[in-house]
């Protein structure tokens, strides 16, 4: 996690659930018991979109987009909720 303080400790557990045929969760924890008191959670959800495009993906060796007119897409549909 480049730019996000963090120790050697960390762990990212995510947990990914169908919830129906055009929706799924991802449930992610963060545990670094040096930065926080207590594990940190929070669930997205993704809504299919027949519509979206699926981009090539640069990575972060060759940070040039791929097209920059659709970098800022977003997939899910409501903001994260805090567990």
């Amino acid at each position: 996690m480049e730019g996000v303080p963090h120790s050697d400790q960390m762990q990212i557990n995510e947990q990914i659930k169908v919830l129906s045929p055009d929706m799924f969760q991802d449930a992610i924890t963060v545990i670094d018991p040096v930065y926080f008191t207590q594990p940190w959670s929070f669930t997205w959800t993704f809504k299919r979109d027949p519509n979206y495009k699926l981009l090539e993906y640069v990575c972060e060796d060759n940070r040039e987009d791929s097209n920059s007119e659709h970098q800022n897409l977003r997939l899910f549909q409501g903001p994260p909720t805090q567990h």
